[in-house]
C-alpha cells in the first residue's frame, strides 16, 4: 500500500523513495514474508497430502488403481523450484545478472507445470469423492444401483 501511495505521488516521490532506507526496510521485510508464507503452504500441503493417503487407505478397496505420486511430486517440484529461486535471486544480488541472464528461475516452474499438466491428465480419477480432514466425519456414500459404494 505504500508502494501505490508513493507510486500515486509522483515521479518525485518515486525517486526520493527508491533512495530512502524505507524502500530497503520494506523489500527486506516483503522478502521475508513471502518465504514464511511460501514455506507455510508448502507445509501444509505435504500434512494434506499425508493425510488425503492415509484416509484413502480406509476408503478404497483397490489403492492400486489410485496413484498419489503425482500430487507429491508436484509438491517437491514447487520446493525444488522454490530453492532454485532463492539461489538465483541470491546469485543475481552478488553479480548483477543482466535480465537476459536472470530468467533461468523461471526454467522449473515451467517443467513443474507441464510435469502437473501430463501427469494429471494421464490418471484415471473416481468420479466422486467425499474427503475431510476430520477422519471422523468422513462416511461412505450410499451404495448405488451397481451395487458399488463410491467414496
Amino acid at each position: 500500500m505504500v508502494e501505490f501511495s508513493v507510486f500515486a505521488a509522483g515521479n518525485e516521490s518515486v525517486l526520493k523513495f527508491q533512495n530512502s532506507t524505507l524502500s530497503d526496510v520494506l523489500e527486506v521485510i516483503h522478502y521475508v514474508v513471502r518465504i514464511i508464507l511460501l514455506t507455510y503452504y508448502l507445509w501444509s500441503s505435504l500434512k494434506i497430502y499425508k493425510s488425503y493417503k492415509a484416509w484413502s487407505l480406509d476408503q478404497f478397496s483397490n489403492i492400486e488403481t489410485i496413484s498419489f505420486r503425482w500430487f507429491r511430486n508436484f509438491i517437491y517440484f514447487m520446493i525444488s523450484w522454490l530453492v532454485c529461486l532463492e539461489i538465483l535471486f541470491v546469485l543475481d544480488e552478488i553479480l548483477e545478472l543482466s535480465f537476459y541472464q536472470d530468467w533461468w528461475w523461471n526454467l522449473p516452474l515451467v517443467l513443474t507445470a507441464f510435469y502437473v499438466g501430463l501427469q494429471g491428465y494421464s490418471q484415471p480419477q473416481p468420479k466422486r469423492i467425499l474427503f475431510s480432514l476430520n477422519l471422523a466425519k468422513t462416511k461412505a456414500l450410499p451404495a448405488l444401483e451397481t451395487g458399488k459404494v463410491l467414496v
